[in-house]
C-alpha cells in the first residue's frame, strides 16, 4: 500500500483542483491461523482517502466533498429517459395481449 498525492476536480463546481492523499486498492494474501492443507484467504482493501483540502474556488468543506464522491454523480429521471430513448430501448411496458 503506497500512499499517493493526487489532484481531483471539485464535484460541485468542476473548476477547483483539490489535493488529496490516497491509497489505491490492493489485494493481500493472508494465511489463516489454522494448520494443514487449507488455503489462505485473499483480502481486498478498498480505496481510502486520508485527507482532502477544501475547494479553492467554491469553498466547499472536505466532508461535503467526500460525501459527494461517495454518492457519485446522480442523473435525473428525465436525463435517464432521454438516454434510453436515444439508444433505442423501450421506456414503457405495454401488454400486447389486450
Amino acid at each position: 500500500m503506497i500512499k499517493q498525492r493526487i489532484s481531483l476536480k471539485c464535484p460541485f463546481c468542476n473548476k477547483g483542483e483539490i489535493e488529496a492523499d490516497y491509497i489505491p486498492p490492493s489485494v493481500r494474501f493472508k494465511k489463516g491461523t489454522w494448520g494443514g492443507s487449507k488455503p489462505g484467504v485473499i483480502r481486498s482493501e478498498e480505496t481510502l482517502f486520508l485527507r482532502i483540502d477544501k475547494c479553492p474556488s467554491c469553498g466547499k468543506s472536505d466532508k461535503e466533498i467526500l460525501k459527494a464522491r461517495e454518492r457519485g454523480k446522480q442523473v435525473s429521471h428525465e436525463e435517464r429517459l432521454k438516454r434510453l430513448q436515444a439508444s433505442g430501448l423501450p421506456t414503457k411496458i405495454v401488454n400486447k395481449r389486450e
